[in-house]
């Protein structure tokens, strides 16, 4: 799997002819295409001044770009008051999740990988046409040879199995930009509030309880609360630790139980 930043060739046209099916094209941020392919030789695109980037440096720039192909926009203009304590982990799931694709094909040396798109793209050819010449197919042709197997069973091993890397790959695709998105969601305008009410609460119950107080002069009274009154600073500085409403919600008062 190769990432790439790309321009337009002479003709004005991108890559999309010349790679794979399922390969992405024509995402365009700031004055460059981006592309990635089941491809490990970008020579075959020199026509477009073709340079690799990583999966996450992709990722990153394409993701949340909208384009034609990509048409989600940027979840910061959706929610221009996100939480930036969830913000600030999608760096570390993008590379949470690019190693993870990466571990796909890590078991294979980079030369079986270079043929993967030949295979897949022969494969294809002698599946419209099985009377291709072999001079046309000639990479599967002396697999097929030197395993001592139909041409058939190679093709749909070749086929059957790019298919499964693809719905693998879009499947850990799709889990990664479901929970970048899902941190997007959160709008910390609504959590402060949420943050302001609890808080709130916090009071009302202290009030509360020292308004159940039978002597609130009494020296054991006064003495409780003041710890009200510390743990309600804690109670503060905890509700302002939180970073999700699930963690809001959890936090309880715990305020000390009067014992005099």
């Amino acid at each position: 799997m190769k990432c790439f930043r790309y321009n337009l060739n002479q003709s004005n046209q991108g890559p999309a002819g010349i790679l794979p099916s399922g390969s992405i094209t024509g995402i365009f941020v700031d004055d460059a295409y981006y592309g990635a392919a089941l491809i490990d030789d970008l020579s075959i695109l020199v026509d477009w001044n073709v340079v690799e980037i990583t999966p996450l440096e992709f990722n990153t720039i394409c993701v949340s770009s909208p384009s034609e192909e990509n048409p989600n926009p940027n979840p910061a203009e959706e929610n221009p008051n996100p939480n930036p304590a969830l913000v600030q982990l999608e760096p570390a799931i993008r590379s949470k999740y690019s190693d993870l694709m990466e571990l796909i094909v890590s078991p294979y040396g980079i030369q079986e990988r270079e043929t993967w798109f030949i295979q897949v793209e022969e494969a294809l050819k002698w599946q419209s046409n099985n009377a291709i010449g072999a001079d046309e197919i000639p990479l599967i042709s002396a697999i097929s040879s030197a395993r001592n197997e139909s041409m058939s069973v190679i093709v749909n091993n070749i086929i059957q199995k790019n298919t499964g890397y693809r719905s693998v790959i879009g499947a850990i695709l799709g889990q990664q930009q479901a929970l970048i998105e899902t941190i997007w969601t959160v709008d910390s305008s609504d959590l402060l509030a949420a943050k302001t009410t609890k808080y709130n609460q916090a009071v009302s119950e202290k009030d509360t309880l020292v308004a159940n107080l039978s002597d609130p002069t009494s020296e054991a009274s006064i003495a409780y609360i003041s710890m009200l009154d510390d743990r309600l600073i804690e109670i503060q500085q905890e509700i302002n630790s939180t970073s999700t409403q699930q963690q809001l919600d959890a936090l309880d008062f715990n305020f000390p139980v009067f014992g005099g």
